[in-house]
């Protein structure tokens, strides 16, 4: 709610077709907690254990990536920071991670990951599946990376795009 109603306030005098979901993102539709943390909003979570300094929760309506991407014509770019909650995000987002014509951003945060009950490695694997490959680099050295990371709020992104047949 502190996210959509900062992002109304910045398009107050814009007149532009700018739809505000007040929704997580996730592998189903329906309710969940979302954890607030008192560092900083961007670092509000669906998993407790994924706040630095924990500010209470708040409940929140959940939507499908793929609803989600349904709503957007001309669709060209999708970027996921969601604190842990990637790899579940795209469980509800088969149809979209189906598409050709998409460039993905997507945030590697193992230790979020872990305390979500998934991995940079099943994340990755989520993509390949659907034949999604780093823009610049191989998938081993990005894993390689990721995996190298030591510190604990430590994160970095990745660069997707559809190989080529």
């Amino acid at each position: 709610p502190d996210s959509a109603a900062k992002i109304r306030k910045r398009l107050g005098g814009h007149n532009r077709p700018i739809d505000v979901i007040e929704a997580a993102c996730f592998a189903r539709a329906g309710k969940c907690a979302l954890y607030r943390d008192g560092t900083s909003r961007a670092c509000n979570s669906l998993w407790e254990k994924n706040c630095i300094e924990r500010d209470g929760a708040c409940v929140v309506e959940m939507v499908t990536l793929d609803d989600v991407a349904s709503r957007v014509r001309n669709l060209k770019a999708i970027k996921i920071d969601a604190q842990g909650a990637e790899v579940q995000i795209l469980q509800g987002g088969i149809e979209t991670l189906m598409r050709d014509r998409l460039v993905w951003q997507v945030e590697l945060w193992p230790r979020g990951l872990v305390n979500a009950g998934s991995s940079v490695d099943e994340l990755a694997q989520v993509f390949e599946q659907h034949g999604w490959i780093p823009s610049e680099r191989t998938w081993a050295a990005v894993l390689e990376d990721a995996h190298a990371i030591d510190l604990p709020t430590k994160s970095h992104d990745v660069v997707l795009v559809k190989a080529t047949k």
